[in-house]
């Protein structure tokens, strides 16, 4: 969208997209939780539209700090780029190995960390230790 105008008013507060008469916009959720308004035949998730209304620029990847897709509040908001968005991603990249081992994968910038266990619940401890390591503030 190259146009400046969006007919919304965004509450940085409350995260809530308005209408100019105040109130609240219609809006949709998807399946993985965002959501969205539609204006002009065109549907557009409430999070890029508030980063525009707060930034006056639309952002190529933006991040759901707590993970929740429908809390658009200007504080749980961050840009991103894709990698910093791909690197919070739930996922824990456990593997079950032949012979009982439990791998443990975690890459950033295409180098691979990978640390192996006996025991499943251990598995499950270092990913999230690890994840942590290697993607820091990102880590979910």
């Amino acid at each position: 969208m190259s146009n400046n105008y969006l007919p919304f008013e965004y509450d940085p507060v409350t995260g809530e997209l308005k209408k100019p008469s105040g109130e609240l916009c219609s809006q949709t959720q998807n399946k993985d939780g965002y959501l969205r308004v539609q204006f002009d035949l065109k549907t557009k998730y409430q999070h890029q539209i508030a980063f525009f209304l707060m930034e006056g620029r639309w952002a190529s990847e933006i991040d759901h700090i707590n993970g929740d897709g429908s809390d658009n509040r200007w504080s749980n908001l961050r840009e991103v780029t894709r990698s910093q968005n791909n690197m919070n991603k739930r996922s824990l990249n456990i593997s079950k190995r032949p012979h009982g081992w439990w791998d443990v994968r975690v890459v950033k910038n295409k180098v691979e960390n990978r640390e192996r266990y006996k025991c499943f619940g251990q598995a499950v401890i270092a990913a999230k230790r690890l994840k942590k390591e290697v993607h820091g503030d990102y880590a979910r």
